[in-house]
């Protein structure tokens, strides 16, 4: 009796030991399919027509089982019901359930993503006309929650095949790829290599367009020998101006000068030839003795004193000629120079 007692105990605790770990074995199953990343949204089932009664059977209790969770407001087991469910027979329904299950699961760039596909299943036919309303309003209410990055890229060369992710999750090229709001970071890589990255801000409810330019930038170019600057010209003298001006009033004075003394000179001539001529008489038989030698000398003086008041006028000339050369010139020169000597005046320029 008591080897009998021993056996029985024996026999249950082995089969509560397997019945646990079965247990634990079914909950790490379903934790490991939640936790699963799906390369698809779209599940293996078959379509709501081509199903057969065991399908439709198998699918319903696993919507039933999601409904009930979702009910209870255990939504991590409402979406692995729903999954599971829309993974037999693609039913619309199921699917517009999974999207509201990820919805309060707060995965919501996937569960806008199934609503859209959901959506497009529920178009196929009148039977789902309700459930295509209802799709339709969660994803309106959806997309103020969400925001749509569109990846285009410009420039790469031909044959090159690129992808691109957003926000850490593959995205489709030209296509509306949700992300979650705020600063997301749009990659373009060939295989595994980030070919560019461009980080961006985006509000809930917005579309962004974001292009990535990946033309080669051109080969830099070898730079030439490179030429000695030349020194500046050197500034215009500000002394030619007002040598000009100092030069002319200096020759104009002189000539003035000469053509005055000239003047006085011939004035002074004149009126002692004058006065011996009229000494001499008409005839000019009667001079005083000595006289005739005074009045040649008297007229040597008169010629050279006209002779002076010439040179003197020319003089004069140029010393205007230079005053107005100061006034009117732009162009630099070089500085006026005059020498002065006894009875005579030099200049000295360059023009």
């Amino acid at each position: 009796m008591t080897a009998l007692t021993q056996r029985k105990t024996s026999v249950t605790g082995a089969r509560r030991v397997r019945a646990r770990v079965l247990g634990c074995a079914v909950a790490c199953a379903g934790v490991l399919v939640a936790l699963a990343p799906r390369a698809s949204f779209a599940g293996p089932g078959v379509s709501v027509q081509d199903a057969t009664p065991a399908q439709k059977k198998e699918a319903q209790n696993l919507y039933e089982k999601g409904a009930k969770a979702f009910e209870q407001k255990k939504y991590d087991e409402a979406v692995i019901a729903f999954q599971g469910s829309y993974d037999v027979v693609k039913s619309p329904n199921a699917h517009m359930m999974l999207g509201r299950a990820l919805v309060e699961t707060n995965q919501l760039p996937r569960a806008y993503a199934e609503l859209a596909v959901a959506e497009e299943e529920a178009k196929e036919s009148e039977r789902y006309a309700q459930t295509l309303d209802k799709i339709r309003s969660l994803r309106s209410d959806l997309a103020k929650k969400v925001a749509l990055v569109r990846v285009k890229v410009v420039g790469a060369p031909a044959g090159q095949v690129l992808t691109a992710r957003a926000a850490d999750k593959p995205c489709a090229i030209d296509q509306d790829c949700v992300v979650v709001p705020g600063m997301v970071r749009v990659e373009v890589l060939e295989g595994t290599t980030v070919k560019a990255t461009k980080d961006l801000l985006i509000a809930a409810g917005a579309t962004e367009n974001v292009q990535i330019d990946l033309t080669p930038a051109e080969p830099v170019k070898p730079i030439g020998p490179v030429e000695p600057v030349k020194p500046p010209p050197p500034p215009p003298s500000s002394g030619s101006r007002t040598g000009y001006l100092v030069s002319g009033g200096i020759v104009g004075a002189l000539g003035l000068g000469a053509m005055g003394a000239g003047g006085a000179l011939y004035a002074m001539a004149k009126s002692d030839h004058d006065d011996l001529e009229q000494a001499c008489g008409a005839d000019g038989k009667h001079c005083p003795a000595g006289s005739s030698e005074q009045i040649e000398d008297g007229r040597d003086k008169q010629a050279w004193s006209v002779i002076a008041f010439i040179a003197g006028g020319a003089t004069a000339s140029l010393g205007l000629g230079l005053i107005i050369a100061g006034v009117t010139t732009t162009s630099p020169s070089d500085d006026v120079k005059v020498t002065v000597g006894p009875g005579w005046v030099g200049v000295t320029s360059r023009f």
